[in-house]
């Protein structure tokens, strides 16, 4: 196993549009900001603390990930959620995670790997519990620690979109009676073997049967 990772990669600090997107799209996820509520810059500036500048980027940025909609001059408003996005941002999340995870678990450290394989761990207890919002807070947590340790940008935006979207999907959905749980503790349980292994080819697989891309 290589201890640092290729092309010199850095970890650079969030920027203030980033703690943006960050902190709002926590408020969308959490319902604090509810479907159709309308978003002023003003009161998100008072809020964050920050100048109109980077609101408006983090805005756009949530645009494109379809959580805000907007009409020029008119309203800026957090988007209703459609049912029938759930599978295909499901799908999307499980080849971008997948391929992320193959690129990824080479290149990790032995502190990575440990807080991977805590993580995991939580992620298994929830699913044997069978309760949809532990599983989604765990999972979520799992996909922060992976994406920490991904060195390879273009993958960790494309998890971060469709984990985005996934998790705003999520907010009115009934996922405890959608759930296959026996597949996804079956799925979760080969990527626990396969990450103490050190088996990139068998994380990716893993990761396809948790998320059911392999029958798709």
């Amino acid at each position: 196993m290589h201890n640092t990772a290729p092309f010199g990669v850095i970890r650079r600090p969030q920027t203030l549009r980033e703690i943006c997107v960050e902190r709002i799209e926590g408020a969308i996820v959490t319902g604090a900001f509810a479907p159709g509520d309308r978003l002023n810059d003003r009161n998100l500036q008072e809020w964050l603390g920050v100048s109109r500048t980077p609101i408006r980027e983090a805005m756009l940025e949530l645009e494109r990930r379809g959580l805000i909609e907007s009409k020029r001059s008119s309203y800026t408003r957090v988007a209703m959620p459609d049912p029938s996005h759930t599978l295909p941002l499901t799908q999307a999340l499980a080849a971008a995670l997948g391929g992320a995870v193959r690129v990824t678990l080479p290149v990790m450290r032995e502190a990575e790997l440990a807080g991977v394989t805590a993580q995991l761990g939580d992620v298994r207890d929830a699913v044997a519990q069978r309760c949809a919002d532990t599983y989604r807070r765990s999972r979520d947590d799992l996909i922060t620690v992976l994406m920490r340790a991904c060195p390879n940008r273009f993958l960790i935006d494309a998890v971060k979109y469709a984990h985005s979207r996934l998790r705003f999907q999520e907010v009115l959905s009934h996922a405890e009676s959608a759930a296959d749980w026996g597949r996804l503790l079956r799925g979760y349980q080969s990527l626990e073997r396969a990450v103490h292994e050190h088996d990139a080819v068998s994380a990716e697989l893993a990761i396809e049967l948790a998320f059911a891309l392999d029958s798709a």
